[in-house]
Parts: structure tokens; sequence; C-alpha cells
């Protein structure tokens, strides 16, 4: 969600701003609760058809704990996702089972006035199905994980950095571009950054540390008020996710590796 831009728009978000300065054209392929399980993929199926120059891939701590995890981040029902598996080797594990979510007639729901029939309407339509669905195909997924049908996510989580990023640099390198890492975080925290794990051949941008350079104090609050998104009157925090300002500053710090780089070549 970060390199996708919630909360703000396309040409203001980091990739679009990066593309603008070096001159290029841009093709964000992030995506709200991806990680790197849905990266890697991702990057394998697009790398071949776009062929880039860069090849700029966020590197973040939650990004490395939703690929041990079965299921992505959701308000509501399951939503099962590709994991890696493996403490020796790393392999690549689907989805335990398809999602009902995205198939649910939710949206029509969204401002239908509020009444008793509305409500039984909802939950026939979308609660029951749900409910039913994840019951159902949680007692399977349960099953297979007690008989090792379905493998535990793996608890190597160095051995899944190493992992990810070598094979964004040999995808990168099949195209003949540049591997750029960003390092972006949530919060006044510098993000440790496991370089020994990462290809040396990678840009690593720690962007994160470039936002916390620009705070006159760093601590919670000064972060939120200089890059969270507020509206009203007075003014409230409606979305975590970097604003503009904030997209600004990682752009420019990679802008300014990249150039490095390509200046120190």
């Amino acid at each position: 969600s970060f390199t996708y831009g919630d909360a703000v728009r396309a040409e203001d978000t980091y990739p679009a701003l990066v593309a603008e300065r070096l001159d290029g054209a841009v093709k964000n392929a992030g995506v709200s609760s991806y990680g790197l399980t849905q990266m890697l993929l991702a990057a394998r199926d697009l790398l071949p058809r776009v062929e880039p120059d860069l090849l700029i891939v966020q590197y973040s701590t939650w990004l490395v704990d939703r690929a041990t995890q079965p299921f992505a981040p959701s308000y509501f029902g399951l939503i099962p996702v590709p994991y890696f598996y493996g403490d020796e080797g790393i392999e690549l594990h689907g989805p335990a089972f398809g999602s009902l979510v995205f198939d649910l007639p939710v949206g029509g729901y969204r401002h239908s006035p509020r009444s008793a029939i509305d409500f039984l309407s909802f939950a026939w339509r979308v609660g029951l199905p749900l409910f039913l669905h994840d019951d159902y195909h949680m007692l399977y997924y349960y099953a297979g994980r007690a008989i090792g049908f379905i493998p535990q996510p793996t608890s190597n989580r160095d051995g899944m950095v190493r992992h990810v990023f070598s094979e964004m640099a040999r995808l990168a390198d099949s195209v003949d571009a540049s591997l750029v890492i960003v390092v972006l975080g949530g919060g006044p925290e510098p993000v440790p950054i496991p370089r020994h794990l990462l290809p040396a051949s990678a840009v690593i941008v720690d962007a994160h540390q470039a936002l916390l350079e620009a705070l006159p104090v760093r601590d919670r609050a000064t972060y939120d008020r200089s890059y969270a998104h507020w509206r009203g009157e007075p003014p409230r925090i409606v979305d975590r996710h970097p604003n503009e300002r904030a997209h600004d500053i990682i752009a420019g710090s990679i802008v300014d590796a990249v150039s490095d780089s390509t200046g120190a070549r």
C-alpha cells in the first residue's frame, strides 16, 4: 500500500515521481496488503513483459511478516494467500482455498437505508454465505495442517528474505534492469536493514531514514503530523499511509541513490 500510494493520487506516488524526475515511464505494481510472496509472483509475471530499466522493490518488515501468514489482512472474511514454507529450502505454497470475499454483493449495502429488512437481506446474501464458506474451508485447512498435507509457514525469515531478493536480482538481470530496494517503515524508529541478506548488486535506498532526517523531532506525534493524511476541522488523522510530502521525500532519495549509482559506473 505504501508503493501503491494509498490515499494519494497516482501522479503523486513515489514511483510516478521517480519516473518523472528520471524522464521515464512507470508501471506501479504495488497492491495494498501484498507481502513478499505476491511481490515475487508479480515480478515473475511483469518483468519479462515490461522489461524496465529499474526494478524498484519495497522492503518493510511487515512485508516479511505477511509472507509467513496464510491469510491476508482483511476487515471481514478470510483471504487465503500464497506463503513460504520450509526451514531449509524455501518453497512457495499457493492459497489454501479460494476466497468468497470479493464475490459477495457488499457494495449494494454500503448506502442502503438501514432497516430490519435491510439487515436480514444482508445477513442472507452476505453474512450467511461468508460464514458457511469460511467455516467449512477452515475445517479443511486445519485438518490439512494436522496431517501435514498443508505445510506450516516457514520460521526462517532470513532465508526467506535472501530467497526473495536473490530471485528479484536474477529477474532484473534477465531483462538488463537495475534492482533498487527501497526501505520503508511506519513510524519514528529507524528500520533495521538486513544488508547481508540482500544482493550485492542492488541499490539499497534507506528512504525511511530520509523521512526521519526531515523531521524536526523524531517522535510519533511529529511523524504523524508530517507524513499522515489529515482531514476535517479540527484536523484529524484519516490515514497513516505516507502523504504527498512523504512520497516526495521518498522519490528524492531514490533518484539521488540511482543517480549516484549510475555516476559511479
